[in-house]
């Protein structure tokens, strides 16, 4: 499950520069998306070593993602307006 996991973040991270590069975005898009990309690396980082792995996994998964969420809604809005 962990590698279906880092294969998402890899495909997540492309497709959010491909993204980028399509539309044109302006550089408050390119510094959320690299936010993201760190955001989720850390993510990966979390999980990395098997003996801590048990107690790391909600707060890897549900408030990491939350904070995805957050940083995404924030690069698209600073691109959109300012």
């Amino acid at each position: 499950a962990l590698w279906l996991s880092r294969y998402c973040f890899i495909v997540t991270s492309v497709l959010l520069l491909v993204l980028a590069r399509w539309f044109e975005s302006p550089r408050w898009y390119l510094i959320g998306v690299a936010t993201i990309a760190t955001i989720l690396l850390a993510q990966q980082l979390m999980l990395a070593s098997p003996t801590k792995r048990a107690g790391r996994i909600n707060a890897a998964f549900f408030n990491v993602n939350a904070w995805v969420g957050v940083v995404f809604l924030i690069a698209t809005v600073s691109a959109r307006y300012l």
